[in-house]
């Protein structure tokens, strides 16, 4: 029969303690998960991922703010929103920022690749409007709403890459 060295010992318990560690935190992760999945709404991640990938959009300078809208639905219409990106534009934020659907929109300075809510920003800033991703659609209203909003700082966009 062969004899097991001390140093060997050691190492198989430490071995043992260390996967017991990893186990039973893998399971406290799984646990958190399950926690974090009941405040996870899917539909504004959805809208939040179009956001953050670039999309060109192509219109004139003054085109009315209700086409470059309508160019974003139709351009971001696919296999999963075949409709394409769900817009509510806020009648009472529009009037906040003395805007309508027809005001003309300045095209913004061409960079690298904008992303699309990027690119919202830019559009919207000079009509004093700004986006919010809200319940699985995208919300446009005046930044003052916004503002008074953000002051009550929105936890899941802290925690969002923690929850996919």
């Amino acid at each position: 029969m062969r004899r097991w060295r001390f140093s060997t010992l050691i190492l198989l318990v430490v071995i043992f303690a260390l996967a017991f560690a990893l186990a039973a935190q893998q399971r406290r992760e799984a646990r958190l998960r399950m926690a974090l999945d009941v405040y996870r709404d899917r539909g504004q991640e959805k809208i939040l991922d179009q956001l953050d990938r670039p999309l060109a959009l192509d219109y004139p300078e003054d085109t009315p703010l209700e086409v470059v809208l309508k160019q974003i639905k139709t351009r971001t219409a696919g296999a999963i929103r075949p409709g394409g990106m769900p817009i509510y534009v806020d009648p009472i934020g529009l009037s906040e920022a003395d805007a309508t659907m027809r005001s003309p929109v300045k095209r913004p300075t061409p960079e690298d690749e904008p992303t699309l809510g990027e690119d919202l920003r830019r559009i919207l800033d000079p009509l004093g409007l700004a986006w919010k991703a809200e319940g699985g659609f995208l919300m446009i209203t005046s930044k003052e709403s916004l503002d008074q909003e953000k002051a009550a700082d929105d936890p899941y966009l802290k925690y969002r890459d923690a929850l996919k």
